[in-house]
């Protein structure tokens, strides 16, 4: 029998009754796993996501999956080739211990609507499935904004040398800045450019094209005309707000060295 092959990103899903079932367990799973890290410890290596209580690492730059994090932590690393670098877990338990550990970090925020778009391009999942992800990852990370150095998609994409700078200032290091915005090389990057696996991945998503402008829109339509996304966007949304209000201002504006380092345990 001849084979047919599947383009990639088509690849075929279980019925409709068995996937709910399995989203409604992977929701429960992050419920009841993803607060605790000594208790999503086993689960997330059976799962093969690595041990969230390793700390063999510098620095972190994690957030929601579609914010930035393989071309900022792409672009970070070319800057400072010596460092240590980990993250892009995309799993809260792993963000949780390193700020339990006090390991400095850059928390990614973006969007709700251009995140869970992104998200469910690269991961070939509904929009309702990436709201999903989006609200359990920020529900589990909320309580922890005030006292994280939070970069909007936006400044870390098109401000990074200031971002750095603030991130010094912040956790009293010494990184230097990228020369070039992830902005500015995404414009000028070629598919064929060597890049890190999840870096090229985000890269597709990322660079303009006719196909994934049409994809971008057509989902973008499809999540304002749904009442059931609509909800979860407001949700969403309001998440995506309370970080914005714990953010750590990448504008380097007048404050006091002094204390600015310093996380609130409020």
């Amino acid at each position: 029998m001849q084979k047919v092959a599947v383009p990639r990103g088509t690849r075929s899903r279980p019925p409709a009754s068995s996937r709910r079932a399995l989203l409604w367990v992977h929701r429960l799973a992050r419920a009841c796993l993803w607060h605790d890290p000594s208790l999503y410890r086993w689960f997330g290596r059976l799962r093969g996501r690595g041990d969230c209580l390793n700390l063999d690492y510098d620095l972190w730059i994690d957030g929601f999956p579609g914010s930035g994090t393989a071309l900022a932590a792409t672009a970070f690393w070319e800057a400072n080739p010596e460092v240590k670098l980990a993250g892009r877990w995309h799993a809260p338990p792993f963000i949780l211990h390193a700020l339990y550990s006090f390991k400095p970090g850059i928390f990614l925020i973006r969007q709700p609507a251009d995140a869970a778009i992104s998200s469910a391009i690269l991961s070939n999942s509904s929009l309702g499935e990436s709201l999903d992800y989006y609200n359990d990852f920020h529900r589990v990370m909320a309580p922890q904004a005030s006292w994280m150095f939070v970069a909007p998609f936006e400044d870390i994409m098109t401000q990074c040398a200031t971002v750095i700078e603030s991130f010094n200032l912040h956790y009293r290091t010494n990184y230097a800045a990228p020369a070039q915005n992830p902005a500015a090389r995404l414009a000028t990057a070629k598919p064929s450019a060597p890049q890190p696996e999840g870096a090229v991945r985000e890269l597709r998503v990322a660079r303009p094209s006719p196909i994934s402008s049409s994809l971008k829109n057509e989902m973008r339509q499809h999540l304002h005309e749904s009442p059931a996304l609509r909800r979860k966007l407001e949700q969403a949304r309001k998440y995506y707000s309370a970080f914005l209000q714990g953010e750590r201002r990448t504008k380097l504006p007048n404050f006091n060295v002094s204390t600015r380092h310093l996380p609130s345990m409020a």
